[in-house]
C-alpha cells in the first residue's frame, strides 16, 4: 500500500509519423487517485532517404555511351512507400536505356518503388549518349516520397577522347 514502482519501457518505432504509446496500471487495493493511473508518451519518426550517384566511366568521347548508377537507401527504421527516383538528363546527354526499365517524364528518366524497407537499398542504371566533345557533364538525380525530404546526388563525367573501359556493368556492354 502506497508503494511506488518505476517501469522503463523501450520501444523501436517501425512506422513513420506521430505515434502515441499509452500505459495504465490497476491494483486490487482501492486507489485514492485513479486519474493518475494512465500515462501517455508521443514520439515522431521521420523517414529519410539517401541517394548516391556514380558515373561508371570517367571520360566518354562524343557519340559514345556514358553509364550512371543511382543507389537509394532508406536510412530509417520504418518502411517508406511510393519512392520516386528521377534523373533529369542534362542537354549534353541523350537517353539510350535503363535498368530496370524507367518511365520518361520529358527529359527525365524516372523509376518508382512501391516500398523501400528499413535499411533497404535499390539501385538503378541509366545509359546515355554523350553529345558534348569536351568539358565535364554533371548528371543529377533526386529521390522523393510522400512525407519524406528529398535526397539528391550528382556525378560528373568528362566529355572527350579517352579509353573506353572494359565491361563495368551490364548497362555498359555496348561501350
Amino acid at each position: 500500500k502506497g508503494k511506488k514502482v518505476d517501469i522503463k519501457v523501450v520501444a523501436k518505432l517501425v512506422e513513420a509519423g506521430k505515434l502515441t504509446n499509452a500505459a495504465s496500471v490497476a491494483s486490487s487495493d482501492e486507489d485514492a487517485q485513479p486519474k493518475n493511473n494512465l500515462a501517455k508518451a508521443q514520439s515522431r519518426l521521420k523517414p529519410r532517404l539517401k541517394l548516391v550517384k556514380r558515373a561508371l566511366t570517367s571520360r566518354v568521347p562524343k557519340g559514345r555511351e556514358a553509364a550512371f548508377r543511382i543507389s537509394v537507401t532508406n536510412v530509417s527504421s520504418a518502411a517508406i512507400s511510393n519512392v520516386r527516383v528521377c534523373d533529369p538528363l542534362p542537354n549534353a546527354l541523350s537517353f539510350k536505356r535503363s535498368a530496370p526499365r524507367a518511365g520518361r517524364d520529358g527529359d527525365s528518366v524516372c523509376w518508382r518503388s512501391r516500398r523501400l524497407g528499413a535499411g533497404q537499398t535499390r539501385s538503378f542504371e541509366v545509359v546515355a549518349t554523350m553529345r558534348k566533345s569536351r568539358g565535364t557533364v554533371t548528371n543529377r538525380a533526386t529521390a522523393t516520397a510522400p512525407g519524406v525530404g528529398a535526397a539528391r546526388g550528382a556525378a560528373g563525367v568528362g566529355a572527350g577522347q579517352g579509353v573506353c573501359p572494359g565491361v563495368v556493368s551490364r548497362a555498359m556492354r555496348r561501350c
